[in-house]
């Protein structure tokens, strides 16, 4: 979509009061995908207006939703008591089940992007909303008091690599969602700037990805968000993926070449990557250009079925096939208090529980052995379905990746061992 200049299309859009309408905007339509309102197969979006004065309606909702700041004035939210006052290029998260109202208390229009992840929700018949707020609200009645100080998540979850441990990270009645609500544009321009020097993904330029401080999974389940920068004259190598991709071009102008068509973009545009085709990306602008991404890579992953490759340079029509995400450490779920320590190991995959009530088994009673066996595959061993044992334990697909990353390809065995406590 070519939006032109952001302040003639809020000036100019015919939209009804928001006294007569809960929202003003219009959604964004895929004509591949038969007049549905969708811009993918799992992605709507939506270019949201609101005008001075305008505010809607405190209300929560099944689907995961983030807006993406296209004016200068952003307005605000108001996410679980936490208020959110925006500027462009600013990210803001709503997850699913979080209270939040909309609104702009400025002198000029404020217009954002608007995604959802409502498509796999209406597909699953798990669409609601919830309009019966049961906190205090403000003098107007619309919107909910704010109880939090401006600010209040970066305090919690700015400092890299530190984590509070005195809150609870679940924010709302939803699941495995980020607490961090809003993600500023400044900031995000400052960390893509720190690494302009640095060599960068060959397939995507400069990348940084926003993730759960919690626990370094997507903000979301169903879909993952992140910002690259594309340098002056820089064009990426050809990449394909099974996920979807959305694409907002906040600074900078370039081409994009999806599918053997070519398609240019500027500021404020917005385009979409359909699942499995080749693109790749040029900066022909005189400066940087800066995108941000939203993919349902974290639903493909969980299901299986994510695939990423890469073209090389040489030689034509040869295959590269491009890692998958890179976790700091493995993740374990179940009813119990895990504590995991890794042995270095040998290049192994495949998993097999060796039972400790076996005498010979050589494992201390009340643990649980993980033991890690060689397969033919090592690319697809990490793809297969989740393994539990009799405690219910979960080694999910994060925690397979994560030691995959760990073997790295040095011999040896690797042996994962639960010690397991009970929860009091």
């Amino acid at each position: 979509m070519r939006s032109g200049p952001i302040s003639t299309v809020a000036r100019t859009a015919d939209v009804s009061p928001i006294e007569f309408a809960d929202r003003q905007q219009f959604l964004l339509v895929n004509p591949g995908l038969g007049g549905r309102l969708q811009v993918a197969a799992t992605i709507r979006c939506a270019v949201s207006i609101y005008n001075p004065g305008d505010v809607a309606p405190v209300h929560r909702h099944t689907p995961n939703a983030s807006r993406s700041i296209l004016s200068e004035n952003g307005g605000y939210t108001t996410i679980e008591g936490e208020r959110c006052e925006a500027s462009r290029g600013d990210l803001i998260l709503t997850p699913n089940g979080t209270w939040h109202d909309h609104g702009n208390d400025g002198a000029t229009p404020v217009v954002w992007a608007d995604i959802l992840d409502f498509p796999l929700m209406e597909f699953l018949d798990c669409v609601w909303i919830d309009e019966e707020f049961p906190g205090e609200r403000e003098g107007n009645a619309r919107a909910q008091k704010p109880l939090l100080d401006a600010g209040y998540s970066d305090r919690l979850y700015g400092a890299g690599g530190m984590l509070p441990g005195f809150v609870s990270h679940q924010r709302g009645i939803g699941h495995d969602t980020s607490p961090v609500f809003h993600y500023r544009g400044a900031q995000i321009r400052t960390a893509l700037d720190a690494m302009r020097g640095e060599a960068g993904d060959p397939y995507e330029g400069v990348t940084l990805r926003f993730v759960n401080p919690a626990n370094a999974a997507p903000v979301f389940p169903t879909l993952d968000y992140s910002a690259q920068l594309l340098r002056p004259d820089e064009a990426t190598g050809w990449k394909r993926e099974t996920a979807n991709c959305f694409f907002i071009v906040l600074e900078g102008a370039g081409t994009t070449e999806i599918g053997g068509r070519s398609f240019d973009w500027a500021e404020n545009d917005l385009f979409v990557v359909p699942n499995f085709l080749w693109r790749r990306h040029i900066n022909r602008g005189p400066g940087d250009a800066v995108l941000y991404l939203c993919s349902d890579r974290p639903l493909l992953e969980k299901i299986g079925q994510y695939r990423a490759q890469g073209r090389t340079d040489t030689g034509e029509g040869q295959l590269v096939a491009l890692p998958r995400q890179q976790l700091p450490a493995a993740v374990l779920f179940g009813p119990h208090r895990e504590d995991a320590y890794l042995r270095a190991g040998r290049l192994a995959v495949g998993f097999a529980f060796r039972n400790p009530e076996v005498p010979g088994d050589g494992v201390a009673a009340g643990h649980r052995d993980l033991q890690l066996r060689k397969v033919d595959r090592f690319d697809d061993a990490f793809s297969v379905h989740d393994t539990v044992d009799e405690f219910g334990l979960v080694l999910d697909h994060r925690a397979r990746m994560a030691i995959a990353q760990l073997l790295g390809g040095e011999r040896g065995q690797l042996r994962l061992v639960l010690r397991q406590r009970r929860l009091t």
